[in-house]
């Protein structure tokens, strides 16, 4: 049964419990590492279905390198759709010197052979990017979007 209020009015608690559930959201987003200071990316792209099997070996290689090399990498993930022909990888660091630090890296030694496989073609960045990470990413044209609230476990 309707009461007459809409789905935002629902979610938009304004007394003092309901303000108390909005901090703790608040302390949670900015408590998600110790610094506060996460980063997190999506990047979506195109890719050939033929081109699969050289997509799975630089996937492998480079998951190995980062996991064994980049200790404040927390995630590096890649999926796909049915069609085999988008790809959004998942990436998430716990601060951007890390972040910065994985750019250079996969540039070094994966850019060409990345882009060559890959076409992204949307790149969304989360949390709290620095200026100089920024910087860094403004050739894929990201949107940026900067924590609201939530939580992670």
């Amino acid at each position: 049964m309707s009461t007459g209020h809409n789905d935002a009015e629902k979610l938009l608690d304004l007394t003092p419990s309901g303000m108390q559930v909005y901090s703790e959201i608040l302390l949670c987003c900015l408590a998600m590492n110790s610094s506060g200071q996460w980063v997190a990316w999506i990047i979506e792209a195109s890719v050939k279905p033929e081109n699969l099997d050289s997509i799975s070996s630089l996937m492998n290689e480079m998951s190995l390198d980062f996991m064994e090399n980049e200790r404040q990498t927390l995630n590096f993930e890649w999926s796909i759709d049915s069609t085999q022909t988008l790809l959004h990888l998942h990436e998430r660091y716990e601060d951007s010197a890390t972040a910065l630090g994985h750019v250079k890296s996969f540039r070094s030694k994966y850019g060409e052979r990345f882009l060559s496989l890959i076409s992204p073609f949307r790149v969304v960045v989360y949390g709290h990017p620095s200026e100089p990470l920024s910087n860094e990413l403004q050739p894929l044209r990201p949107v940026t979007l900067n924590c609201l609230g939530g939580f992670t476990r």
